[in-house]
């Protein structure tokens, strides 16, 4: 089915991530057969920003079937604002030891840590230094509960399901929000540096 969003805003920013326009239009999908280089400034730059030279050829969404493509066309991209984990956490060295061990450095693996390291565990964090680069819809009732609401750029106030043409729009009754990528990944980092009297979280590249 089709969900469609009645759009209440946030802050005066609209991202232009494809979620809509600053007059308060509804927001289109992205054709990525439609893509070009000139349109994308993490593109247009020298390495390591420049996707390898098979990425960089323009193609249409059907034929990027290797998930292992999109991965690599993610981590090519470079967001400024969202500092190195290296720079932020202390080392994992080889011969440290830790209570658990997260594998993955993306909104789960830094909330497991930062919530492990609150209850006074020690916690290994091993992923590629990567920023977040996708963007996020979540049930604003379910982020008020995780006290991540302050990450949200936009808030809606329902959405609209369509079922079929006999049927219509018909509403969902649930509020949900768009994360700010940048937001969200300050706030759990935030909370992997915030424990002295609990747990420490270390993180191996």
């Amino acid at each position: 089915s089709k969900v469609e969003s009645q759009k209440r805003p946030n802050d005066e920013s609209n991202g232009g991530d494809g979620t809509g326009k600053k007059d308060g239009s509804k927001g289109i999908g992205i054709d990525a057969s439609k893509l070009v280089l000139s349109q994308v400034p993490y593109l247009q730059e020298g390495p390591p920003s420049t996707p390898p030279a098979d990425l960089r050829e323009l193609k249409s969404a059907s034929s990027w079937t290797d998930d292992r493509e999109w991965i690599r066309y993610q981590q090519e991209k470079l967001f400024d604002e969202q500092p190195k984990l290296v720079e932020s956490l202390p080392p994992l060295n080889p011969n440290d030891e830790v209570d658990v061990l997260v594998a993955g450095v993306g909104p789960a693996g830094l909330a497991l840590a930062g919530a492990l390291a609150k209850r006074g565990v020690n916690v290994g964090l091993v992923g590629p230094d990567t920023p977040f680069t996708n963007n996020y819809g979540v049930w604003l009732d379910e982020f008020k509960e995780l006290g991540l609401e302050h990450t949200l750029e936009e808030v809606y106030d329902d959405s609209l399901v369509v079922v079929d043409s006999a049927v219509g729009t018909q509403p969902v009754g649930r509020a949900y929000g768009r994360v700010g990528r940048d937001l969200l990944r300050a706030e759990l980092l935030k909370r992997c540096q915030a424990s002295p009297d609990g747990g420490k979280v270390r993180y191996y590249p």
